[in-house]
């Protein structure tokens, strides 16, 4: 297995052990350990001795706290189509339907 610049990789009986390793920045992503972790997944796909993963982050506080907005202005941004899809959703309104649960009685039976 490759070394990586932001993970840490173990495998022990079957069972590949990823640890996300920047516990100075609480395991954020970056571009780098976005990079590792695609190289990573890859190599597990043709790795037949691996049957499980373990996901985990570095350090005592956090797994993960996202991506790292130190380096995310520098990330190209781009329309997300759920985010308009989501948006165009909201913007219809709907009528809720509601039915009645009591029963009705006709004049003379009971």
């Amino acid at each position: 297995m490759d070394s990586y610049e932001t993970l840490l990789y173990e495998e022990r009986d079957g069972v590949a052990i990823v640890t996300l390793n920047r516990p100075d920045v609480l395991n954020a992503f970056n571009r780098a350990m976005q990079a590792d972790l695609r190289a990573v997944w890859r190599s597990l796909r043709r790795n037949d001795d691996v049957h499980a993963v373990v996901l985990t982050g570095a350090g005592e506080k956090a797994f993960c706290t996202g991506l790292d907005r130190g380096e995310s202005s520098t990330w190209p941004t781009r329309a997300r189509p759920r985010a308009r899809a989501w948006s165009a959703a909201r913007s219809c309104s709907m009528t809720p339907v509601t039915t009645s649960t009591r029963s009705r009685t006709t004049s003379g039976s009971r």
